[in-house]
C-alpha cells in the first residue's frame, strides 16, 4: 500500500487489499447463511439483517451533517433511504413469517460496527470503513441471500436490497477520491478500512455462534 501516487492508484491497491482479506477468510466466514434457513433461524437472521439496515440509516443520516461537499451529502441522503427502504421490507418480511423486530437484541459486535462509525473524526474513515468495506464484502453475502432463504424471501433481496448495494459501494469510491487527496487522509482511510473489516469479521463469528447456541444453524 505504498507504491500509489494518486488517489486512482490507491483505491485500486486498497480495493485490491480488501480483496485479498476476504479471499483468505475461512469460508465459514465469508457468509452469515451457511445453509437454507427457515421458521425460527430464518426470522433470527432477518432480525439481524433488519437491525443493520436500521442503525445503518441512523449513521448514515448523521453523517450528512459531518460534510461539506454538496454532491456527497446528497449521495449519502440517497444511501440512507436506500438502508431505511431494506429496513422496512426486512420488518415487513419477518412479521410475515411470524417474528417481530422489537424483540431483537443486537449483539455487542454488532453495535461496535456502527457505534465507531459514529466517532470518526475525518470523513474519509467513515466511508474508507462502510460503504469502500463493509459493502464490499455485503454485495458478495447478499447474493447468498437468494439461495439461502425460501422463495419470497429471496425475492426481497433480489427486488427490493440487491439492486441497491453497488451504489453504495461506488459511493464509497467516488466519496475516497474526493476526500483521499493527500498522504494523511490515505493513511486514516488505510487504517479504518483494516479496522472496520477486522471488526464486521469479529461480528460475523459472533453473529454464527449465538445462531449455533440457538439452535439455528
Amino acid at each position: 500500500m505504498t507504491s500509489a501516487t494518486t488517489v486512482e492508484e490507491f483505491l485500486a491497491e486498497l480495493a485490491a487489499d480488501n480483496d485479498r482479506y476476504y479471499s483468505a477468510m475461512p469460508a465459514d466466514l465469508k457468509t452469515y447463511w451457511p445453509h437454507r434457513l427457515v421458521g425460527p433461524a430464518a426470522i433470527e437472521a432477518l432480525s439481524t439483517r433488519w437491525f443493520n439496515e436500521y442503525y445503518g440509516t441512523i449513521v448514515l443520516s448523521r453523517l450528512v451533517e459531518k460534510l461539506d461537499d454538496p454532491r456527497l451529502k446528497m449521495l449519502v441522503c440517497r444511501q440512507a433511504g436506500d438502508e431505511a427502504k431494506h429496513a422496512l421490507v426486512t420488518e415487513q418480511r419477518i412479521r410475515v413469517l411470524g417474528g417481530t423486530v422489537e424483540a431483537y437484541e443486537p449483539l455487542p459486535e454488532q453495535l461496535a460496527l456502527y457505534e465507531i462509525l459514529d466517532t470518526v473524526e475525518f470523513p474519509e474513515e467513515f466511508f474508507a470503513a462502510m460503504q469502500f468495506t463493509t459493502e464490499h464484502e455485503g454485495v458478495k453475502r447478499n447474493e447468498q441471500a437468494l439461495t439461502r432463504f425460501d422463495a419470497e424471501t429471496a425475492q426481497m433481496f433480489a427486488d427490493a436490497v440487491n439492486p441497491d448495494e453497488p451504489f453504495h459501494v461506488q459511493l464509497g469510491w467516488t466519496a475516497l477520491g474526493v476526500l483521499c487527496s493527500d498522504e494523511q487522509a490515505r493513511a486514516r482511510a488505510l487504517a479504518a478500512c483494516h479496522r472496520q473489516r477486522d471488526l464486521h469479521r469479529v461480528f460475523t463469528v459472533a453473529y454464527r455462534a449465538r445462531m449455533s447456541e440457538r439452535g439455528l444453524m
